[in-house]
């Protein structure tokens, strides 16, 4: 019994690091989060962060070099429809879906979230939200213009400058990542404290921004809002727990551990499972331990 409970283990311990390894050598061009929607793959490498000298506003400078490891991001905003879904989940019953303006269909982005429940849908399923380098890096796409389509945004590249609502998901062109409605369409919340002079001491390599604030970053522009706005290096910042309808987001994946950690039991039932799994196996393993000492004191 106790070598098949070792072998288990080993299958499982290496099953898992291979996997692991595997997925961050060798990332597919897409894949499927576990909230059923799709994500593209950010290559690593670096990039020019933030506005040049004349342009932009004083929180977009100075411009500097950052490093990214490769990550994904998904394709699209989270719908009104996948929303729903994440309300309807086993144990969170007591979530709800927020007022929706009258313009908002089932593959509308969702809006009127505070970045507080745009963190549990993202804990919930293993994903958080994107740093505010990896958002401008899978915004710019490999430009250094204004837009991820030149220094120019018209109504054919994006939903901006527009009392009509935002457009359904992915209604517009992607950009050379294959990442859609990046410019415009809603405010996107990032994972990052808002630090206004933070760029000026940021880290080079995969910056997360400062560690303490009261506020949260936002990114993207909106449908209501003008060109400017939705600038790939236009930072807004808001308070975490306000929320309006120019306002949705999307994710990246996630650490499961340090979301448990950052969010608690309610909101990790994934992190739970695996939690309980692991909890279990070593429990029978302590168990076998200690019958094995039994035996052997009475032999």
């Amino acid at each position: 019994m106790r070598r098949k409970l070792f072998l288990f283990l080993k299958v499982f311990i290496i099953g898992v690091l291979f996997l692991q390894v595997y997925s961050l050598a060798y990332g597919a061009p897409t894949k499927t989060g576990r909230d059923g929607l799709e994500m593209v793959l950010i290559p690593a490498g670096e990039f020019l962060m933030g506005s040049p000298n004349g342009e932009g506003t004083v929180a977009e400078h100075p411009q500097h070099a950052v490093y990214l490891d490769k990550f994904y991001i998904d394709k699209y905003e989270v719908t009104v429809a996948q929303y729903k879904k994440f309300c309807k989940s086993l144990f969170l019953g007591d979530r709800v879906l927020p007022a929706q303006p009258e313009w908002s269909t089932e593959n509308s982005p969702v809006v009127n979230v505070s970045w507080e429940e745009a963190a549990a849908y993202a804990n919930y399923y293993g994903k958080q939200l994107p740093t505010e380098a990896q958002w401008e890096k899978a915004c710019r796409a490999g430009t250094q213009t204004k837009y991820a389509f030149g220094d120019k945004l018209d109504a054919t590249m994006a939903k901006f400058n527009t009392p009509k609502g935002a457009a359904p998901v992915g209604s517009y062109k992607p950009n050379a990542y294959g990442v859609y409605d990046m410019h415009g369409n809603a405010w996107e919340w990032c994972e990052d404290r808002c630090g206004e002079d933070y760029y000026s001491v940021s880290p080079k390599k995969n910056p997360q921004g400062p560690k303490i604030g009261p506020t949260r970053i936002l990114r993207g522009g909106g449908w209501a809002y003008e060109a400017d706005a939705c600038r790939s290096a236009n930072r807004l910042w808001s308070g975490q727990r306000s929320r309006n309808i120019y306002i949705g987001f999307r994710c990246v994946p996630g650490s499961r551990l340090g979301n448990f950690w950052r969010f608690g039991i309610l909101g990790s039932v994934p992190t739970i499972v695996w939690f309980i799994l692991l909890a279990g196996i070593f429990v029978v393993w302590i168990r076998a331990m200690k019958k094995n000492k039994v035996k052997k004191k009475k032999k």
